[in-house]
């Protein structure tokens, strides 16, 4: 296994935890601003999604895997399966940041409203 898959192994629970805890937290909220929740859970539910695909990509790296030696042994096919493996991962991470930012703004520009 890749270095970068091991070290993933480990990391892939904490993220877990974190999100599992924003994912209580939206719902909790929910009733005091359900765009901000809205948003959050979006934003959550991308950033596994690209956690996912990132650890696919990874493992596809391994030369021992199914997954490789199906990519090595019919090279052309799989040439949009390497590129999106490559790029998504950070596509979904920019696209969930900026959802979670978009929640935390929506929440203190309410708060702010709130105090005038």
């Amino acid at each position: 296994m890749v270095l970068a898959a091991k070290i993933q192994v480990f990391t892939t629970p904490i993220l877990c935890v974190i999100w599992l805890a924003g994912l209580v937290l939206a719902l909790v909220k929910f009733r005091v601003s359900p765009r901000a929740s809205i948003f959050l859970i979006a934003g959550l539910f991308l950033a596994a999604f690209g956690q996912t695909l990132d650890a696919l990509h990874l493992l596809s790296m391994d030369s021992s895997n199914n997954i490789s030696q199906l990519m090595i042994s019919i090279p052309g096919s799989f040439q949009l399966l390497k590129t999106l493996f490559n790029y998504a991962p950070s596509i979904f991470s920019v696209f969930s940041w900026g959802l979670i930012l978009f929640a935390f703004v929506t929440v203190m520009g309410k708060e702010k409203k709130n105090e005038s």
